[in-house]
């Protein structure tokens, strides 16, 4: 139960960065806590909460998955703060994020993060009190009102040019 839950979990927190290493879906999935209790609907992890799916990393003090039917509905992770990464696909570096509350909406296909969150990607961060992730679109809506988000975007690297080649010396004849 838990398994499947935290592997729909991989599969939408890692896509709050479209290149994620889509190799880690196909991974064990590791989990491992203090503690764990609950029924069939509802699973929850208590202390130093970690899942570990290839290179995605999730770490927070408390999770808790809800499903109905056998199906995951909603994962929610806690901490001070949660936080995830990543390797993105095609080496193009890592993805991190954190935030006090994750919380991912199945049938929605949404991720919230909540409460003091920053994302990094190698070329920028974006930081706010509240990032909502649409994962079939890939659409981000940021902010809260009477907040602010903050963003850096880093150049695009340059591309390593030849060096210049030294001009024949002219024939003096």
């Amino acid at each position: 139960m838990i398994k499947r839950s935290v592997f729909t979990l991989g599969l939408l927190l890692v896509a709050t960065g479209a290149l994620a290493l889509k190799s880690d879906r196909d991974q064990e999935i590791l989990v491992a806590a203090d503690r764990s209790s609950g029924t069939l609907d509802s699973t929850e992890l208590f202390g130093n909460v970690q899942i570990d799916q290839g290179t995605l990393k999730i770490r927070a003090e408390h999770a808790k998955v809800d499903q109905a039917d056998g199906e995951t509905e909603r994962v929610v992770f806690n901490g001070s703060p949660a936080t995830l990464q990543q390797a993105m696909d095609e080496d193009k570096g890592l993805l991190s994020g954190e935030a006090k509350k994750i919380d991912y909406l199945v049938k929605d296909k949404k991720v919230i993060l909540t409460g003091g969150v920053v994302i990094n990607r190698p070329r920028g961060t974006i930081k706010g009190e509240r990032i909502v992730y649409f994962l079939d679109t890939g659409f981000v809506d940021a902010g809260v009102p009477g907040g602010r988000v903050h963003m850096t975007i880093k150049p695009k690297p340059k591309t390593a040019t030849a060096a210049p080649t030294t001009p024949p010396t002219p024939d003096p004849h």
